[in-house]
């Protein structure tokens, strides 16, 4: 076997247990020597491929995002409308916070200035490239959806539609980080007795809103998120292991 695969195999399987160990005791209580013992790999071999703890766990956030991006790839493929799409990815995004907390906690601890800060630089443009194509693929989707989907937006120009298109994607970006955080303190809370379908109805009625503000109208939209929920399970089950 060359070096170069070798390495890259090597990496592939520290980062694997490392998010392992990390969904199991979380970023803070992480040691490299545990991870070391883990690995069989001695702490100089470790580190030969990641610079920090922090560079590590930058590693651990671009494999989860590379299996966000197949389900992006997977649900952009579907034969139903760009705002379904993008109801759709929302619904991926609850279910992964939902039934897997801890990989929501290394994305969002990986987009912490302190951690790409002690990051090398080879990971932290790693990640920060997945991320802006990821962005830009959704932009488009978006910008398909103001023009085919969403009501009141005739009469803007080329300019503001893209403006408008940049605030509904991070708008929608932002939704789903504040829901992330939410369902992970509800979660963590002893005295939280709402169940989870209370727990979903609340965020279906709140991203309905979210997309009525933009124009959108729809009589049924319980029947189009019900549609998109299942269309949302179906691609984590078919397209990723990861959260299946």
């Amino acid at each position: 076997m060359k070096r170069r695969t070798k390495y890259k195999l090597r990496d592939k399987e520290i980062v694997e247990k490392t998010i392992e160990m990390l969904s199991q005791h979380g970023f803070f209580d992480l040691r490299m020597s545990d991870l070391a013992k883990e690995t069989n790999y001695s702490m100089g071999t470790i580190y030969s491929h990641f610079a920090s703890k922090e560079d590590l766990l930058l590693a651990c956030a671009h494999s989860i995002v590379l299996e966000y991006k197949k389900l992006f790839d997977a649900i952009v493929n579907q034969p139903i409308t760009g705002v379904e799409k993008i109801i759709t990815l929302a619904h991926c995004m609850w279910y992964i916070s939902m039934n897997h907390p801890a990989l929501r906690e290394i994305i969002d601890l990986s987009l912490m200035p302190s951690v790409s800060r002690r990051g090398s630089e080879q990971r932290t443009g790693e990640v920060i490239q997945l991320y802006g194509d990821i962005l830009t693929a959704f932009l488009d989707l978006v910008h398909g959806a103001i023009k085919k989907n969403l009501h009141g937006h005739d009469q803007l120009n080329q300019t503001q539609t893209k403006l408008l298109a940049h605030q509904l994607a991070y708008g929608s970006w932002s939704f789903s980080v504040e829901l992330s955080s939410i369902i992970q303190f509800i979660n963590s809370n002893p005295l939280n007795f709402d169940g989870g379908d209370e727990k979903y109805a609340s965020f279906s009625r709140n991203y309905c809103n979210f997309l009525k503000g933009y124009g959108w109208q729809e009589e049924n939209s319980d029947a189009i998120f019900k549609r998109c929920n299942a269309i949302a399970q179906q691609c984590i089950s078919e397209i990723t292991l990861l959260f299946a």
